[in-house]
């Protein structure tokens, strides 16, 4: 996973799969798609006007709690070790969260279940690079689509009725 942040506006690219946020609109694309189609993503309200912390919240949930287990070093930066549970968890995770960068931004997650294990890692953060502004723009010739937002999961529908 690659993250950049410049001016208030943030892109996290896995391989192909881009998400660019920028404190009004969110939308998600694939690079080199025959297609070239932007999805419009609904923003959620906790994301306005700080992408940066908004996308480490939709990262880590906030009904995650957290426990600290240690320190270490991750691609040149500190990072505080956390183990992380949150109810009916199916297995165990630990996040490994940079703290000489400004922002708690998570450098590892390491999550194994009864699927499996799967870790999610940085694999290069720098501060303050010369960035072009086109990187937090969909590419050229890309036609925008909006995506409706989702309706409440019957868990959550459940939570509102009590």
């Amino acid at each position: 996973m690659e993250f950049w942040v410049k001016n208030g506006k943030s892109r996290m690219q896995t391989g192909q799969f881009v998400v660019i946020t920028d404190g009004k609109d969110r939308y998600s694309f694939r690079l080199n798609d025959p297609q070239k189609v932007v999805m419009m993503l609904p923003l959620p309200k906790e994301l306005a006007g700080n992408t940066t912390l908004g996308l480490i919240r939709q990262i880590i949930p906030a009904n995650v709690k957290r426990k600290k287990i240690g320190t270490g070093k991750l691609i040149g930066h500190v990072a505080a070790v956390y183990e992380l549970t949150r109810p009916k968890m199916d297995g165990t995770a630990k996040l490994w969260e940079a703290t000489d960068m400004g922002l708690p931004l998570p450098l590892r997650l390491e999550m194994t279940s009864s699927a499996g294990k799967e870790t999610v890692e940085m694999k290069r953060v720098e501060v303050n690079p010369s960035l072009p502004d086109s990187l937090f723009t969909a590419p050229t010739g890309y036609r925008k689509m909006s995506v409706p937002a989702r309706p409440p999961l019957p868990e959550e529908a459940r939570g509102k009725s009590r």
